[in-house]
């Protein structure tokens, strides 16, 4: 048994050093008591999503906590900055230029909604028969490229003058849903996802960075 155990000691110093690394990337001083099962959770996805080999570590709901609520509170704070919801339709295409400058044409805009099989399924569903809106999340890639256009300078026009030209294409409609306050949940949903997602990535370099002793070990 003190061999087993003399063994495995390799082993949790690394899970612990994965776990501090963790901590340490979201620290915080705040706690609160009453969200301590959301948190608990939260810690649960968090370890399922980057090593669940991380259970092995004594306490370790403990040690992730504060800096797991740490980070749930951040995310909190940036989608309630997060400004009101944006009206898509082709009233406002014409009129709001920042719905006109995420389409190419109303005609996109048209089959981004009418083809995704979430908002079919929400009209075709009885409770939402009479209404005419829906909210979701909107996703899409930022494109920019320099190109040469015109510009005015002391009442002159000058040619070739480098510019830079943004577009957005491969849009996508997730989380489709009855309110903006359910929209907004999803994004936090989302936002720690994305963060679990980039943990796990730099829990893999850290593995990629260990010498050829510890990789066998």
């Amino acid at each position: 048994m003190n061999k087993r155990i003399l063994e495995a000691l390799p082993l949790r110093h690394f899970f612990q050093e994965q776990l501090d690394y963790i901590s340490r990337l979201f620290d915080t001083n705040q706690d609160s008591k009453g969200k301590r099962v959301e948190a608990n959770a939260a810690i649960e996805t968090l370890v399922d999503g980057t090593d669940k080999r991380l259970r092995v570590i004594g306490n370790y709901q403990k040690q992730l906590r504060q800096s797991t609520r740490g980070l749930l509170d951040y995310i909190d704070e940036l989608v309630a900055s997060m400004p009101a919801a944006l009206t898509i339709s082709r009233n406002s295409f014409i009129d709001n230029s920042t719905v006109k400058s995420l389409f190419i044409n109303c005609e996109t805009m048209q089959k981004l909604f009418c083809y995704n099989p979430q908002v079919r399924d929400y009209f075709n569903a009885p409770e939402h028969k009479e209404q005419d809106h829906l909210y979701a999340l909107l996703f899409l890639n930022h494109k920019e490229k320099t190109i040469l256009g015109t510009d005015t300078y002391n009442d002159m026009v000058i040619r070739d003058v480098p510019q830079t030209h943004i577009s957005f294409d491969n849009h996508q409609l997730v989380a489709v849903c009855e309110s903006e306050e359910e929209a907004r949940l999803a994004m936090r949903e989302t936002l720690f996802n994305s963060v679990v997602k980039c943990l796990r990535h730099h829990i893999v370099q850290l593995r990629h960075g260990l010498s050829e002793e510890e990789k066998l070990r």
